[in-house]
């Protein structure tokens, strides 16, 4: 790769590499952990952690660090559990997400539409799961929100062919909050999912309208089916059926606010986030959110600083000669990362 970088001191990539290091580090921990034994922590084990009053999240946090192999006697591991750990765990309360008014309409819902079926799955005591958008710090420490129950909590789930595509998850309802302080007059969402930000957008007296874009007519067979009925402000959401980069290639005028959803996770969402970047010049007048983007961000700002820094590294096209350390951190900061995300393109 040609050099794009200039006047930047080899102590100062260092220090930072150290950071994005340590942040490769512990997502990797997790995504391992969550993929392969998300239900390690048993109540038996936790019971006998806390019995001299240790408190869970402490005991939690133990556990975990021991299934991740963290040497605590080095002082570099201390720093990480300090840094990365402990910040990362939280108990969530059941009762906080129970009170959900569309999760109680979803609720023993058992439907099917083709390949696609709305059904019913759950946490275990102690079982881990994401929970929230991953936390960046001002020096671009970066690590995911993760969480428990101390009891069993279940959640409704849409599933293709068998495989859990949509959920109504403490993450979803989470990562959700606050895109939809947001939402307000004509709303636009692309991708219905379940439904659950069209129906907390229609709840809401200053949203006029919502248009859900969905290509798939069976998830549009099951919500209009199964689910809409049930909406009291269901006159308020109108579903069109259309691919989102056809409708986002369309010059919208009236809309106030958009909210894009039609990605998975970081992995396929990073190349769809950029796409869709470069169509956001079209809703000219509106607020545009996109769905876990500070997440999908910590994975851009991964990759640039990388493209950045490794001469053998071919990731990404269109970024710009930058000079000094200053110009540096401000290309590696989130406003300029969301900039970048409307012209550049991965290789």
């Amino acid at each position: 790769m040609k050099n794009k970088l200039f006047n930047v001191k080899a102590e100062d990539i260092r220090a930072l590499k150290r950071i994005m290091n340590c942040n490769h580090r512990i997502l990797s921990l997790y995504a391992r952990f969550l993929s392969e034994c998300p239900r390690a922590v048993k109540r038996e084990l936790m019971c006998e952690l806390c019995a001299d009053g240790t408190d869970k999240e402490t005991a939690y946090t133990s556990v975990l660090s021991y299934v991740f192999d963290i040497d605590e006697e080095k002082e570099s591991d201390r720093g990480f559990v300090r840094k990365y750990l402990i910040p990362s765990v939280r108990q969530a309360n059941v009762s906080d997400y129970l009170d959900c008014e569309y999760r109680s309409i979803l609720c023993g819902l058992s439907v099917s539409r083709g390949e696609w079926s709305i059904g019913e799955d759950k946490y275990e005591p102690y079982e881990a799961f994401p929970c929230g958008e991953g936390v960046s710090c001002a020096d671009f420490t970066e690590y995911p929100r993760i969480a428990f129950f101390d009891g069993e909590f279940s959640f409704p789930i849409v599933s293709q062919g068998g495989t859990e595509w949509m959920s109504l998850k403490p993450n979803e309802i989470e990562t959700m909050r606050e895109p939809l302080t947001r939402a307000r007059g004509k709303v636009t969402v692309f991708g219905l999912g379940l439904g659950y930000f069209a129906f907390c957008a229609s709840e809401k007296e200053n949203v006029e309208s919502v248009t859900v874009v969905e290509r798939d007519e069976n998830i549009i067979a099951l919500f209009e089916e199964a689910i809409l009925p049930h909406l009291k402000n269901r006159k308020k959401i109108r579903i069109v059926k259309c691919d989102a980069f056809e409708y986002m290639e369309r010059n919208d005028h009236n809309t106030d606010y958009v909210f894009v959803d039609i990605w998975h996770d970081t992995s396929d969402g990073l190349p769809l986030y950029l796409k869709a970047k470069k169509l956001e010049h079209n809703f000219d007048r509106a607020t545009v959110d996109y769905w876990i983007e500070n997440s999908i961000l910590q994975r851009l700002r991964a990759m640039v600083f990388e493209e950045y820094t490794d001469m053998t590294a071919e990731l990404i096209e269109g970024l710009p000669e930058i000079f000094g350390r200053e110009a540096l951190l401000s290309i590696l900061s989130d406003r300029s990362l969301r900039e970048l995300a409307k012209r550049i393109e991965l290789k």
